[in-house]
């Protein structure tokens, strides 16, 4: 397995767009089922998404994450922070494209 930034820093001219593609359908997938479970992971970026030799992407450090309440409040020890005021997406604003 190599990062997706070990990934993007080994390519002199950048990732082929249709493996830009794959990694952002697959984090959203993995988005997806982790938020389905009221789950939010808080540190995505590059150095943890791993990519395995057949393309799978893997979403790993979960140190931040946090688990919603009933309120889609997140739990913490210190704050509560109110998810649907600091991500805004409405359901389907991706596109067709992934």
């Amino acid at each position: 397995d190599k990062t997706v930034l070990e990934d993007i820093e080994s390519s002199s001219s950048g990732l082929p767009l249709s493996t830009i593609r794959s990694y952002i359908f697959q984090l959203l997938q993995a988005l997806n089922a982790l938020h389905s479970k009221k789950i939010i992971h808080r540190d995505i970026k590059p150095e943890n998404l791993l990519v395995s030799s057949s393309g799978k992407l893997k979403l790993c450090d979960f140190g931040f994450a946090r688990k919603l309440d009933e309120h889609r409040w997140v739990i913490s020890q210190s704050n509560r922070l109110r998810i649907n005021e600091v991500v805004p997406i409405p359901r389907g604003s991706f596109g067709s494209w992934v």
